[in-house]
C-alpha cells in the first residue's frame, strides 16, 4: 500500500510541473516487485510442502491397501 501512496505522490508532482524523484520511484516499486517475489515464493514452498504431503497420505493408504 505504501508504494501505491509514493506512486500516486510522484505523479501528483510530474502532473503539477515538478521533477518527480524518478530514483525514489523506481526503488519503490521495485521493493515491491521483490516482497511479491518472495511472498509467491513462500506459496510456492508451502505448495511444494503440501505436495509432498498429499503423496505420503496416498503411499501410506496404497501401503494399507496392500497388505
Amino acid at each position: 500500500m505504501f508504494s501505491f501512496q509514493v506512486l500516486q505522490t510522484a505523479n501528483r508532482e510530474e502532473n503539477s510541473g515538478d521533477s518527480p524523484n524518478l530514483d525514489f520511484t523506481l526503488k519503490a516499486m521495485q521493493q515491491q516487485f521483490e516482497r511479491l517475489n518472495m511472498v509467491l515464493g513462500d506459496m510456492s514452498d508451502k505448495m511444494d510442502r503440501q505436495d509432498e504431503k498429499l503423496a505420503n497420505l496416498q503411499n501410506d493408504r496404497s501401503d494399507d491397501g496392500n497388505s
